[in-house]
């Protein structure tokens, strides 16, 4: 068997906890990576290397070359202007809707007082 053929883009990556138990001295903990399709088969697979009870905890690992994150290109100087051009409109009009919102509300409180003052 190849180790490509082991070693399969679909399979994920994890990083164990492992306790092991040094002659005279107690304990250590060590981290250990394996390769396989889950982290159930990861479990059974360190439990029955390392013991059920030596595997302290286990978590998948981000492969390098599978981010899950894409990186962002930077824009240059024209798309950075236009971009600030295009937020600064956004910003703008938001406003423009806040002001004719306060002026509505002075208009009905205005026309509101008037009614109460006429009964």
């Amino acid at each position: 068997m190849k180790i490509n053929e082991v070693l399969g883009s679909d399979l994920k990556s994890f990083v164990a906890v492992i306790r092991c138990r040094v002659q005279g001295s107690g304990s250590v903990t060590t981290r250990v990576q394996i390769r396989c399709d889950g982290l159930t088969q990861a479990r059974c697979l360190l439990g029955h290397v390392y013991g059920a009870g030596n595997v302290m905890s286990i978590q998948q690992s981000v492969d390098e070359g599978k981010s899950v994150i894409k990186p962002i290109k930077p824009l240059t100087l024209d798309q950075l202007q236009v971009k600030g051009l295009e937020d600064q409109a956004k910003a703008m009009k938001h406003r423009a809707k806040q002001v004719k919102a306060q002026q509505k509300v002075k208009r009905d409180q205005a026309a509101l007082a008037k009614v109460n003052r006429s009964q």
